[in-house]
């Protein structure tokens, strides 16, 4: 469940792959709240069972993450590899920063959705955005996942002193992006990221 506050407005956009290359955006409004219907599963059962060699690895994530301004903390990733087919080679994937960028007040309320895709699609960018990239590393740097094998990726979210404030009202959805390192031609590959919630605080006095 995603719950909404108007102390913030944020826009999250993300670009997703699977079967073609979309844009979602999500903003939070005061006292709503949003039941995500958990499809995951059956849409990567049906994935699987299309023709042809298909893996699917699934990032998880469990709990959510608090941190306070000038600190850091280190959270795990399991990544599960599950295929249809014996002849299926391992994946290897790399962690590299997160998906989307965040947009907060002002800014976020200035543009619709397709605003913020057409800036994006024309500049490579949006106004005044933020990217959560800066703010994450991973270890191990690379890993290699044989179909029916699980690893743990370690997530570190190094918050500075000068966060910006208006981040820190809400959870901010850090989403990992795990690239695919190698060619798979005759192998279908999926990848379902998870997001990390993340409450970023004031550190005590």
């Amino acid at each position: 469940m995603i719950t909404k506050t108007n102390s913030i407005v944020f826009a999250l956009v993300a670009i997703v792959a699977v079967g073609s290359i979309g844009l979602i955006s999500s903003s939070m409004s005061e006292n709503q709240t949003e039941d995500i219907p958990e499809v995951t599963l059956d849409f990567n059962q049906d994935f699987l069972e299309r023709d042809g060699i298909r893996s699917v690895v699934t990032i998880v994530h469990s709990e959510s993450v608090d941190v306070t301004r000038g600190n850091s903390v280190i959270t795990s990733l399991t990544l599960t590899h599950e295929a249809n087919d014996a002849k299926a080679k391992s994946v290897t994937l790399e962690p590299r920063g997160t998906i989307g960028v965040i947009t907060p007040e002002p800014y976020a309320s200035m543009y619709t959705s397709e605003e913020r895709s057409q800036q994006l699609r024309e500049n490579g960018e949006i106004t005044g955005s933020i990217s959560l990239s800066d703010y994450v590393s991973y270890s191990p740097s690379q890993v290699t996942i044989a179909p029916g094998e699980s690893v743990v990726v370690s997530m570190m979210i190094d918050i500075p002193d000068d966060f910006d404030e208006r981040l820190m009202v809400g959870k901010l959805p850090f989403q990992p992006n795990f690239v695919k390192i190698g060619d798979y031609p005759e192998q279908q590959i999926r990848i379902d990221n998870a997001i990390v919630d993340v409450q970023v605080t004031e550190r005590s006095q």
